[in-house]
């Protein structure tokens, strides 16, 4: 039996990109050429995007957990869910499931006819009414499907609680008992023969829909009939939280190939207001390897969607020269550095970038991302189209002109190599040059604006229950007074009185950071923590964790705090 265009989607991701969003015209060529869908019209591609957003809208708007997620511009990926107690719980769901299909087989015929019922009115149906159980000339329930408010469907179901397949007579029978406006329906627990299922498919007769016992189960599974769903809190690591921590161990992994080593400082984590990661470092297998084994690192994230425990012990395996666990991990900044991969919970991902870069790993594709992501790479370029240029030449400059604090030209140094490695720099005696043949882009044009972004930018993508936290939030702060405004910037919300600001909220899966300008010393809360040498996006030094509408309350005292103190200061 083909499978629904979701199932097919979700298949076809587990199967060719488990850690990579995915177009949803790829999605559906791979299941047409697999044989999970058999479309049946002209538009199998826009009917694959409709089923995958329409599913995420319907979870969303349940509170119930996504299995796809939106990356935009019709590419998707898995959520990568996982299952922290080692299979246990797909276990007693699949062993549930099988009690359930027991159950079903041995429930009075009368009683399975109306759970049926009791689905089709979960599904959408209206008008449900079971037959009377004697003279009901084959027909177990009749129900009206209404098309978004448009059109109705009259639609008559048979009900089959059998242990055999049913056969394609079974079909006609169906046909031949329909009125003139009716459509049929059979539901069996167990399957339909090949005969069945192309007479009820046949395009020169009235068609017939057809549920086996598998997606029988689906869908009572999913509309919690003949099951409860119990929610379990499963504790795991934020990756995001130790961005800054993972910045270090990139810092040390570097320091071991390279002097003079460069000593940490706290603006080491942070990245500019543009959003361009400062650090940048290089990867193991020799200088001009750095590409190969970046690509090497993305096509197992692609291929694994691995958790960070499991990044670093493939790399430790894979690299001869790595055999350090915290070195490992430094070394996976470097593909968050160029933007090309995310970390969702305690599992890596492709982003949407890194994905198109991994079909053909173009060094132009490297380049795009590396000046796109990292400060000081379009500029080192600019420089040398003016004329070569030694490395402490560089240095100077990127301080003068972007404000960077580095004490030594070691970072200098890393770009230059990545930039070797993409071909587009060549190294002459001292100096460094345009390498001939490398055509990069021209140099980005002044702004003639400033982009203006929506609620929307930030919270694509991310839980109902997160949108909600920020919903709540943004009534009670814009009510605090009527000089208290939002401003959208491009890595956070901002709320300012005047040119103050008094919070800063950054949207993140699971909760909302909040950045205050008030002093963390002075509070002791498990809420709270002092991030003045830490780089992080926001205006202060006092970071509030915000994932339940339970500490609201007492986030808005903290909020109304900051609004006195900037009008008093």
């Amino acid at each position: 039996m083909p499978l629904t265009y979701a199932d097919a989607a979700e298949e076809v991701l587990k199967r060719h990109s488990k850690g990579a969003p995915m177009h949803y015209r790829e999605i559906t060529d791979l299941a047409v050429s697999a044989g999970l869908i058999e479309p049946g019209g002209q538009t199998p591609a826009a009917s694959m995007n409709v089923a995958i957003r329409q599913e995420i809208k319907r979870l969303d708007l349940s509170g119930r957990d996504q299995r796809f997620r939106a990356h935009g511009r019709g590419v998707y990926s898995l959520t990568l869910a996982d299952d922290p107690l080692g299979g246990a719980v797909q276990r007693r769901n699949t062993e549930v499931r099988r009690q359930l299909r027991e159950r079903l087989a041995e429930l009075d015929p009368r009683l399975f006819e109306e759970l049926i019922g009791e689905l089709l009115t979960a599904v959408g149906y209206e008008d449900v009414a079971v037959t009377k159980y004697v003279g009901d000339g084959g027909i177990d329930v009749r129900a009206t499907l209404t098309v978004g408010g448009v059109t109705r469907v009259q639609t008559a179901i048979q009900v089959k609680r059998w242990a055999k397949n049913v056969s394609g007579r079974t079909v006609r029978e169906l046909r031949g008992a329909l009125g003139p406006h009716e459509r049929g329906l059979i539901i069996t627990l167990s399957g339909f023969t090949r005969d069945a299922a192309a007479d009820a498919s046949s395009e020169t007769r009235m068609p017939i829909s057809l549920v086996d016992g598998d997606r029988l189960l689906d869908l009572l599974i999913d509309h919690d009939i003949g099951v409860i769903r119990r929610k379990v809190t499963v504790y795991e690591l934020d990756e995001e939280a130790f961005s800054s921590e993972a910045e270090a161990e990139a810092e040390e992994a570097a320091e071991e190939k390279a002097a003079p080593a460069e000593p940490p400082t706290p603006a080491t984590g942070a990245s500019r207001p543009d959003g361009r990661a400062r650090s940048l470092w290089p990867l193991p297998g020799g200088r001009l390897a750095w590409k190969a084994a970046l690509d090497r690192m993305l096509r197992f994230v692609a291929s694994e969607a691995p958790t960070m425990a499991e990044a670093v012990a493939w790399m430790i395996e894979d690299f001869e020269s790595v055999s350090s666990e915290k070195v490992s991990r430094g070394y996976w900044q470097v593909p968050k550095s160029f933007g090309l991969i995310e970390a969702t919970g305690e599992r890596l991902a492709l982003t949407t970038e890194g994905a198109t870069y991994l079909k053909d790993v173009s060094p132009r594709l490297l380049l795009e991302a590396a000046k796109r992501n990292v400060l000081g790479v379009r500029e080192l370029i600019d420089y040398l189209r003016e004329r070569p240029h030694a490395s402490g030449e560089f240095l100077e400059r990127m301080r003068t002109d972007l404000g960077v604090t580095w004490e030594t030209d070691l970072q200098v140094g890393f770009r230059l190599g990545w930039l070797e490695n993409i071909g587009v720099i060549t190294p002459r005696g001292d100096a460094w040059a345009l390498a001939e043949g490398s055509t990069p882009a021209p140099p980005d044009p002044p702004p003639t604006a400033k982009p203006e972004y929506t609620l929307e930018d930030y919270f694509a993508g991310k839980p109902a229950p997160v949108v909600d936290l920020f919903t709540k939030l943004d009534g009670r702060v814009l009510q605090l007074d009527e000089s208290v405004r939002r401003v959208h910037r491009k890595q956070y919300i901002a709320y300012q009185v005047g040119k103050r600001t008094i919070c800063s909220v950054i949207p993140q899966r699971k909760r909302l950071r909040l950045v205050l300008p008030l002093d963390p010393r002075d509070v002791q809360h498990p809420l709270v923590r002092d991030v003045s040498g830490i780089g992080h996006w926001g205006i202060g030094s006092f970071e509030a964790s915000y994932d339940s509408a339970e500490q609201l309350d007492q986030i808005m005292r903290w909020i109304a705090q900051a609004l006195t103190e900037a009008r008093t200061s």
